[in-house]
This record gives structure tokens, C-alpha cells and sequence, in this order.
């Protein structure tokens, strides 16, 4: 009950103490902006008053005159829209035309100019005042014809620091994100602006807890100065705030300590034959759960905590024989898996069925696990056109896989038989459709046709990421669209076509590549998809640029898990050296590249 009581109280006197500064804080942050507030609206009544279009002598009365209500203002210039000064009053010098200045090249004019008010930070002047410069544009109209550039008096801003009403202990500094502007005077504190401060001023709190540029711990309460981004800060030692507390805490405490000591000790000596069994149990257990199913629970007792070491023996010896039945039905899926990923790999082409000097091509498909979804295909049709195509079956492993053979050898069978690459789409639409609904998949499809003689690119696609043409240091998209493979019975698709020129690099790649993720969850992206072709134009054959792509792909990923398949396929049609010769329609065997 004491505790709780000490806690309640600790917890009042915390928030009446937060309170106070914040209430000190909002009282001279009020004050300062009073007075800053008074400043910048004489400064801007005079200024809409005020005209350049006379002579300098009517400007340089009607600056005196302001001079002599505006007691605040230590000096005055007058510039122009270039920055030059064409009159300037001080109460405590006299300046002829031959002192005036050009100020253009001064930042907090330069803002002036630009139509903001801008304002110095707090300095001592020559006589120890401290003094800040306003910089405050003049209008005519929309448009900016000069500036006002007025040195202010701060010495109300610093009395009202120091005559803040603060607790004996605290004390009050106004600062900008950069340091210190004015202190409130105190003996003996000099804060240093550093890390601290930053985080008081940006953090949400407007009262926290921290140390202070000596090394203090203190409870500060922060508020913006409006409308400057000036704060003024109200500190409290924190030892001075909780010494009361602290005092109560540490006498119940010690009585605490010593009540709960005597009766932890004799609760020690009384359990100790009580638990002993128990201690042995949990040894026991906490060695089966850490895999060692050899060991044995060593309970000598009868009674119901012998009973529970006898089961967990027993279930140990259960659990080695099931984990071996594990490992031996693992190590066959690992084995499986392993065959049916070579597999995969040889029904994809490791080359061209066409004369390479005319067409090279060059494409790698990895899939996100043993086995995937992503597959691409060649097809020679003859007459100097080709066939690539490039997929991705809707999820992953064993069952994308099945339906990635089926899909290859049907689109590759069509291509053969059907002109187009709408056509194509459309029949093994109709094909797969009923398959791939009922296991509730789809097949992403994208057939290209490269004809060399009219030096066309034609393509058709069913939900893949549409074709990139590297060109002359541009990559171009080939705009196509349709609903992948199984969504719709009756999908229809369109043939769109791109134009080829020589030096062309034709690029089609699965989402995969441009979903893949580092370790901070950012996607990889078409931004720096494109930015990576960029890179990849004084490259000459397409098996470099696949290589240089995917390694910056996995750079990127820097060791994050793959989540999906990634193929790529580069594709480069030789249009300058077309000859007569036409490319071979004969059929191809796959094999398994070298190491996989």
C-alpha cells in the first residue's frame, strides 16, 4: 500500500512539476512573441506606406519619422529591388549617401527580394545590446520593389527570461535549430546546444526528460516562439524537482528491502526439499526440448512428479522414432526435388533453333524455390521470323512447375500451327482454361514474333509484363495488354506491333524481377529496372546484359529472400547484315546446362 501510495504521489508531483514548466515556458514564449509581433507590424504598416518613387530626402524623412515612434528599432535601411541601400537612419550614428551599401549579395536579402521575411539570430551589438536584423519585403502590387532591413532591440526579449516565473531551481534560453540565441541570465549555467536540444525541439513531447549540455539530467518544456522558428526552453534539475520524493522512496525502500529479505530467506530454507524434485523435471525437460531425446529424467520420488518424469521419458523415446521416420521421408523429398528441378531445367532451351548471327538471344530463369512457375521458349517459323515467348504460372513449387511443362509444349505447338500471336493466346486459351480453373491457376503469357524482312517486333500478351526496346540510349515500352491465361473461357487478345531498328535490344522479363525486395521491403521497381538497361548499353551481346541485370537485381536484394520466379530473356536481331539466307524451321532438343 505504500508502494502504491508513493507511486500516485510520485506520478502528481511529476505532472504538477511538468505543468509549472510549461506554464513558465507558454508565459515567456507569449511575451516574445509580443514583442517580436509589435515590430513586424510597425515594420509592415510603414512599409505599405512607404513609396520609392520619390526623391532619397522624402524616404529619409519618412524614416526619421518612423524612427521616432518605433523606439524598438535601432536602425533602418531602405533598399531598393536590387539590393542596394538607399536609405539608412540609425539612433545612434549618422550616415551620408557615401556610407550607404550594397547589400545584393547578403542571403537574409536576397529572401527579402524573393518576397519572404527573414530574420537574423540574436547577436550583441558594438554596446553589448542584444540585437537581431529583420529583413521585410516591400510590395507594390504583386510585385516586390525593395526591402525594409531593420536592426531590433532584444533587451525586452531578454528581460523577459529572466523575469520569468520560474521555480528557485530553473531557468529559461531561447534557441534556433542551429544554438543558442539569448540566455535568461542565470548564474553558473552555460548550456551547450548539441544533440539534446534537437531532440526536444522535434520531438512530440512539449515536456521531457533528458540531460542537459552539462551533463545534468533536467525536465525541459519547449514552446515555438510565433512566428519565427526561434523556442524558448524552460529547464529544472530534476534531482531539485524529485528530492522530496526520492527521500520517501529510498526510507520505504530500505524497510522493504529488509522485510521482503527475511522472508525470501525463510521462504529458501522451507522450500528447498520441496522443489528439489521439481528443479530435477524441469533439467530434464528442458534437455528433451533442446533436441537431446537420448537423455532420461533422473526422479527418484514415487508420487506424482516421478509419475510425470516416467511419461516424459517415454514420450522422448516416441519422439527419436518419429524424427528419424522424419529425416528419412525429408531426405527423399530432398531428392525429389532435386530430380524434378533438373528436370525443369531441361525443358527449358539452353539455345536458339536459328543461325545465333542473325538473332541472339540469351535468358535465365531462376526460380524463387526447387522448382517454379516462370518459363520462356524459342520457336524458328521460317521466312526470317521467330518465335520467343516468355510465362509465369500463378503460384509456386511442384504444382506451377506440372502446369509450366503443359503450358510450354501447348504454346509451342501452337506457334507452329498458328500465324499470329493473338491466335495463338486465343487457342491455348482454349486449351487450358479448363485445367487451370479447376486446380483455381493461371498462366501469364507473352508471345513475340521478330520478322526480319519487314523488321517488326509483334506481340500478344496474356497478364506479363509488356516488352522494353532499348534504343539509342531510351528504352521504349511495346504497350500490351490482356487477361492471363484461365481467367476468362472466351478472352480475347490483340497483336500489337513495334517497328525495329538496327542496334535494337528487345528485353522481356517476369514480375519477379521487378518485385523482388531487399531486407528493408523496397521493391526493385521499373524506375531501376530502366536505370540498370541504362547501364547496360555498352554492352555488346545479350547474355552480358542478362548476367549484368540480374546481379544487380540480387545486389539489390542484398541477401533478402527470393519470393518469386525471375526469368529474363535479351533479345538482339541483326537488321544491318540481313541477307537472304533464311532461318531454319527444324525442330531443337533441350538440354540441362552445365552445374544445375
Amino acid at each position: 500500500m505504500g508502494l502504491l501510495l508513493l507511486n500516485n504521489s510520485f506520478f502528481a508531483r511529476r505532472e504538477s512539476v511538468y505543468t509549472d514548466q510549461q506554464t513558465a515556458a507558454l508565459w515567456v514564449g507569449r511575451e516574445i512573441a509580443r514583442e517580436i509581433t509589435e515590430v513586424d507590424q510597425q515594420l509592415l504598416q510603414f512599409g505599405q506606406r512607404l513609396s520609392l518613387e520619390g526623391d532619397d530626402a522624402e524616404v529619409l524623412m519618412a524614416v526619421q519619422q518612423f524612427l521616432r515612434d518605433a523606439t524598438k528599432i535601432r536602425e533602418l535601411a531602405v533598399l531598393d529591388a536590387a539590393g542596394r541601400e538607399r536609405v539608412r537612419v540609425s539612433r545612434l550614428l549618422s550616415y551620408y549617401p557615401s556610407d550607404l551599401i550594397d547589400r545584393s549579395d547578403e542571403p537574409l536579402v536576397r529572401e527579402a527580394l524573393d518576397g519572404q521575411l527573414a530574420r537574423s539570430p540574436i547577436l550583441p551589438a558594438e554596446d553589448r545590446t542584444p540585437i537581431y536584423t529583420i529583413h521585410q519585403p516591400l510590395y507594390k502590387g504583386p510585385q516586390v520593389f525593395g526591402a525594409l532591413r531593420a536592426e531590433v532591440d532584444a533587451s525586452s526579449m531578454e528581460r523577459a527570461l529572466t523575469q520569468t516565473p520560474l521555480k528557485a531551481s530553473s531557468y529559461a534560453y531561447l534557441v534556433d535549430r542551429d544554438g543558442v540565441l539569448m540566455l535568461s541570465g542565470k548564474a553558473g549555467y552555460a548550456p551547450m546546444f548539441g544533440g539534446y536540444l534537437r531532440r526536444l525541439i522535434n520531438g512530440p513531447p512539449e515536456v521531457q526528460q533528458y540531460s542537459d549540455g552539462n551533463g545534468t539530467p533536467v525536465i525541459g518544456a519547449r514552446v515555438r516562439v510565433s512566428p519565427t522558428t526561434w523556442w524558448v526552453i524552460v529547464e529544472i534539475p530534476t534531482r531539485a524537482a524529485f528530492l522530496p520524493i526520492w527521500q520517501g522512496l529510498a526510507l520505504l525502500g530500505l524497510l522493504s528491502v529488509m522485510v521482503i529479505g527475511a522472508a525470501v530467506l525463510w521462504g529458501l530454507v522451507q522450500s528447498r526439499q520441496i522443489v528439489k524434485p521439481i528443479l530435477a523435471l524441469r533439467e530434464g525437460a528442458r534437455t528433451i526440448g533442446e533436441g537431446d531425446l537420448s537423455s532420461h529424467i533422473q526422479v527418484e520420488s514415487r508420487d506424482e512428479i516421478g509419475e510425470l518424469a516416467a511419461e516424459f521419458n517415454r514420450m522422448a523415446e516416441h519422439l527419436a522414432l518419429s524424427r528419424e521416420a522424419i529425416e528419412q521421408q525429408n531426405e527423399r523429398l530432398r531428392r525429389g526435388l532435386t530430380l524434378a528441378r533438373d528436370i525443369q531445367t531441361g525443358l527449358l532451351p539452353d539455345k536458339a533453333p536459328w543461325n545465333a548471327e542473325q538473332i541472339a538471344v540469351h535468358a535465365i530463369s531462376h526460380p524463387a524455390y526447387e522448382v517454379g512457375g516462370d518459363f520462356y521458349s524459342y520457336v524458328a517459323l521460317g521466312e526470317n521470323r521467330v518465335a520467343v515467348a516468355i510465362g509465369d504460372i500463378s503460384g509456386k513449387g511442384v504444382g506451377a512447375a506440372l502446369l509450366m511443362a503443359l503450358t510450354a509444349s501447348a504454346m509451342e505447338a501452337a506457334a507452329r500451327e498458328v500465324e499470329k500471336p493473338a491466335q495463338v493466346l486465343v487457342e491455348l486459351n482454349g486449351q487450358l482454361a479448363p485445367r487451370l480453373r479447376a486446380n483455381h491457376m493461371n498462366a501469364a503469357l507473352l508471345h513475340a514474333v521478330i520478322d526480319l524482312n519487314e523488321r517488326r517486333l509483334t506481340v500478344a500478351n496474356a497478364g506479363m509484363i509488356v516488352p522494353l526496346v532499348l534504343r539509342e540510349g531510351q528504352v521504349l515500352y511495346v504497350e500490351s495488354y490482356g487477361l492471363p491465361l484461365g481467367s476468362l473461357v472466351d478472352a480475347r487478345y490483340e497483336d500489337v506491333s513495334q517497328s525495329l531498328e538496327p542496334g535494337d535490344t528487345i528485353v522481356l522479363v517476369s514480375d519477379g524481377v521487378v518485385e523482388a525486395r531487399n531486407l528493408a521491403g523496397e521493391l526493385f521497381g521499373f524506375e531501376r529496372l530502366e536505370q540498370t538497361l541504362f547501364q547496360t548499353l555498352g554492352l555488346s551481346r545479350p547474355e552480358q546484359i542478362v548476367d549484368y541485370v540480374m546481379d544487380t537485381v540480387y545486389s539489390f536484394m542484398d541477401g533478402a529472400e527470393q519470393s518469386d520466379d525471375m526469368t529474363l530473356i535479351a533479345i538482339q536481331p541483326n537488321l544491318v547484315s540481313l541477307n537472304t539466307a533464311q532461318l531454319p524451321t527444324t525442330s531443337f532438343e533441350y538440354s540441362v546446362p552445365n552445374g544445375q
